[in-house]
């Protein structure tokens, strides 16, 4: 359990790296220090939908990941079973849940556009605009290609904390990519 948040703070914490990264290389940092002059709000929210767009695509996609593992290490076991109506029963039963498991994200991913939709909307009344929500997650998920995650090495107590950095491609893409190719099973 511990993995799994791990690697989701890990992604969302570099989702905020990647931001600052970008305001930084932007600005100038004797701009960044002066005081910034009122941003646009029509940019604002639609800063605020590529950012949430980022977000549920990271969160579907390694929520997708995990419910993969865990239907691939069901039909591992099943293969070891050796009474055929057990296996068949085991197969039938790791389809169920997956099955279901997957419909829940899709209602949690669903509750939370509902959720940033209102939001959204007292957003645009306090800015006094309308600009029309676009959460394009598809082109969050071609975003999300080129990040990276960086991983913590376990090293001893006296030796310094070493990071690996992974393509988050091989986090997110590989595994939700099988797991589509799981579902024709």
């Amino acid at each position: 359990m511990k993995n799994k948040g791990l690697k989701l703070v890990t992604i969302v914490t570099l989702l905020g790296i990647h931001s600052t990264i970008y305001a930084a290389n932007a600005t100038d940092l004797t701009e960044a220090t002066a005081p910034a002059p009122a941003a646009d709000p029509v940019a604002e929210l639609r800063n605020h939908d590529e950012a949430f767009a980022l977000l549920i695509e990271c969160f579907r996609q390694m929520q997708t990941a995990l419910v993969g593992s865990d239907y691939e290490g069901r039909l591992q076991a099943a293969e070891r079973l050796t009474d055929a109506k057990t296996h068949a029963d085991v197969l039938v039963l790791a389809k169920q849940e997956r099955d279901l498991r997957l419909e829940k994200l899709a209602a949690q991913l669903q509750h939370m556009r509902s959720a940033y939709g209102y939001a959204r909307l007292g957003d645009e009344r306090e800015a006094g605009v309308t600009v029309a929500a676009n959460v394009d997650t598809t082109a969050a998920a071609a975003k999300l290609k080129d990040f990276v995650a960086i991983v913590p090495v376990p090293a001893d107590k006296d030796e310094i904390v070493v990071t690996r950095i992974i393509p988050a491609d091989l986090i997110l893409g590989n595994r939700a990519s099988r797991t589509h190719a799981l579902a024709a099973r």
